[in-house]
């Protein structure tokens, strides 16, 4: 982060950079960082308010909504759900080597081919995550699984476009026409 050297000598360990309208906090070392995330973590808790994602999530979710009453509700909820199903039991683990095992097969049937493990290791991420949540895994070829990851990454690319950022700095955008809309009917 060389490019932010320049600020840290002017300012000095706490900077605040405008992004269009939306402050974004930068800490420099580890003594400040520590500070702020362990001693003063109510304060600097929050996360910026992005149009496209409060588009599509209300205020509701737990990874990218705001902080406040209703995040640490529901927070509180998923993680007592999580527990109840096993979170922090040997019964993970033994999930994660079930996938692992799956995976590890899959990547020996390419036969040392190259090719793009992206799709594979998502695959057996979410298999993970729905062995669970569900009891079950899916297979990597059943159809409606493969829909499922492929509307998840969609809608990462589409959130993390130069139509997205449009929306981000200029909201009213979402009455317009254009590839930001694809996102607004994924919900």
């Amino acid at each position: 982060m060389t490019s932010f050297a320049p600020l840290r000598k002017k300012y000095g360990d706490i900077n605040t950079l405008f992004l269009s309208h939306t402050p974004f906090v930068v800490l420099h070392g580890y003594p400040v960082t520590r500070e702020a995330l362990v001693q003063s973590a109510v304060e600097f808790a929050g996360r910026p308010v992005l149009p496209i994602v409060e588009w599509f999530i209300h205020g509701l979710g737990i990874i990218m909504a705001p902080y406040g009453p209703s995040w640490k509700q529901q927070r509180r909820f998923a993680l007592t759900t999580l527990r109840n199903f096993g979170l922090g039991k040997r019964s993970i683990e033994e999930r994660m080597l079930e996938e692992a095992t799956c995976l590890v097969r899959v990547f020996q049937e390419t036969e040392g081919k190259p090719f793009d493990p992206k799709c594979k290791v998502s695959n057996a991420v979410s298999n993970i995550i729905c062995s669970f949540i569900f009891g079950n895994r899916f297979e990597y070829s059943d159809a409606r699984f493969q829909y499922l990851l492929s509307l998840i990454s969609n809608n990462m690319r589409l959130t993390g476009s130069v139509a997205a950022q449009i929306f981000n700095m200029f909201p009213f955008v979402r009455y317009f026409p254009g590839p930001h809309q694809q996102i607004g009917r994924a919900h």
